[in-house]
């Protein structure tokens, strides 16, 4: 891995914990796949919240 992979990485992980958002570091194929599904999963969730919300208002 090289200086500025490494220097990114610490940057984002330091900004995550600085914002208080939960951050993870996995190398295991499962691991990346849980956390893709999760990120899919908030999205769904975030979306259908959206259309609710817009539905409640009477918004397009």
């Amino acid at each position: 891995m090289s200086n500025l992979t490494k220097s990114h990485c610490f940057h984002c992980s330091y900004d995550r914990g600085l914002l208080g958002l939960a951050y993870i570091w996995v190398g295991d194929t499962n691991g990346v796949q849980i956390q893709i599904l999760a990120t899919w999963i908030f999205y769904a969730v975030l979306n259908q919240l959206c259309l609710d919300l817009a539905i409640a208002l009477n918004q397009p």
